[in-house]
């Protein structure tokens, strides 16, 4: 793709790391008005199938990331909870990825750049499929600072490993003491505020030492060309097959391929059919997030990962209140359906790697009251919803403490 010369510098404002352009249509026009006479954006195509794709196989990849790390740290006596893991590992992979921002959009614009990158690229501050753009110095290697939204998209293999909705149950549980364990109100209390206040601060912690990792010469990803001036990302129409390319063929053909392997394996292994069931799944919940990302862009905090956080966390409250029915449920059914929803489905809706990344760019720009909102409100309403689905029918009692079926 041929390359403009780099324009004069010029000086710009304390917030110039980023620019939110709206407004661009599938074939690259953009509002000149939202540009303020500065550099002009260099335009990358980009066909959606090919991205639903990887969202697809990425999903898979996620859920069994996650599901294997929670299996391996589920032993008696364990010092934390298992939902400390999957969250450390996806946070430090996305900090990794957002420390790495530059060059994985400018590896994508280039000649040789991988189709993959094109889910990534999202991740630390570039919503392609929505017209949206960021503009970031070539030789930063930290998250900056953004104007005025924070422009997240769906982000796995991180946002597949890490799960809000598992999280907030795994709360719940202790604040309403639902193996009713011998201790008074205030412990639950207590054993709620410690799991809100020790994954919150590994979440926000991991994301950090991931974005160290990206400064490491050997971790760190070299830039192709750093003259480049600005990228955007701009899709085409589902239907112009015209610009689709050998690399893009080969991913559709990966995610088809990996997904029917997954439905016929989950239909022959009876033993482990829960977690072929998850990564079944976990895609939808995934491409659900994925068309939410939108809403980011149109209000003060990411209202689109709001959303996507507390629906999935009541989605997993209502399956584990037909998990752990008092009436009788076929073990068989529970285990594979509401199993599956809850690991797969819930947990690839749900995303703690994007949220921490949405709270450190708010702290960013100096929106450190926004940013306390956005992590109180998604804690309060991921326990409220919970609180209606799970609590009410628990007090109630409608459902007994050990389910009746196996639930990841």
């Amino acid at each position: 793709m041929p390359i403009a010369p780099p324009p004069p510098a010029e000086s710009t404002a304390s917030h110039e790391s980023f620019d939110v352009i709206d407004g661009a249509d599938s074939s690259g026009a953009r509002d000149n008005s939202h540009q303020n006479d500065r550099d002009p954006w260099i335009p990358q195509t980009y066909h959606p199938a090919p991205l639903h794709a990887l969202l697809v196989l990425l999903s898979i990849v996620g859920v069994l990331i996650r599901v294997g790390l929670l299996r391996l740290h589920d032993y008696a006596g364990a010092p934390v909870s298992n939902v400390v893991y999957p969250q450390i590992v996806g946070c430090v992979v996305m900090g990794w990825l957002a420390g790495n921002k530059r060059a994985i959009m400018e590896w994508y614009a280039s000649e040789t750049g991988f189709a993959l990158l094109r889910v990534w690229v999202n991740d630390v501050g570039c919503d392609p499929v929505y017209g949206y753009a960021v503009r970031s110095p070539p030789s930063q290697s930290t998250l900056a600072p953004i104007e005025s939204n924070i422009l997240k998209d769906v982000d796995p293999p991180p946002g597949s490993i890490t799960t809000f909705s598992t999280w907030s149950l795994a709360t719940f549980t202790e604040l309403a003491n639902l193996q009713t364990k011998p201790r008074t109100v205030g412990q639950d209390i207590l054993a709620a505020l410690a799991i809100t206040l020790l994954l919150t601060c590994l979440a926000l912690s991991s994301i950090a030492f991931g974005e160290h990792l990206a400064t490491l010469p050997a971790l760190s990803l070299p830039i192709p060309s750093p003259s480049r001036r600005d990228i955007k990302f701009v899709p085409t129409r589902w239907g112009d097959t015209k610009s689709l390319h050998a690399r893009d063929l080969c991913v559709l053909a990966c995610g088809a391929v990996v997904w029917l392997a997954v439905a016929v394996a989950c239909a022959k292994d009876t033993g482990g059919r829960v977690n072929g069931f998850a990564a079944l799944v976990g895609p939808f919940g995934t491409l659900l997030r994925f068309h939410l990302t939108p809403l980011n862009a149109r209000t003060p905090v990411p209202l689109g990962t709001f959303v996507a956080n507390v629906a999935g966390t009541a989605l997993i409250g209502g399956s584990y209140v037909v998990s752990h029915l008092t009436r009788s449920v076929s073990p068989t059914c529970c285990a594979f359906v509401v199993g599956g929803l809850m690991t797969g489905f819930c947990g690839c809706l749900t995303t703690v790697s994007t949220w921490a990344v949405e709270v450190r760019g708010l702290v960013a720009v100096g929106e450190g009251g926004k940013a306390y909102g956005y992590v109180g409100a998604s804690v309060v309403g991921g326990l409220g919803v919970l609180g209606v689905l799970v609590g009410s029918v628990w007090w109630a009692g409608g459902v007994v403490e050990v389910g009746q079926c196996a639930v990841t």
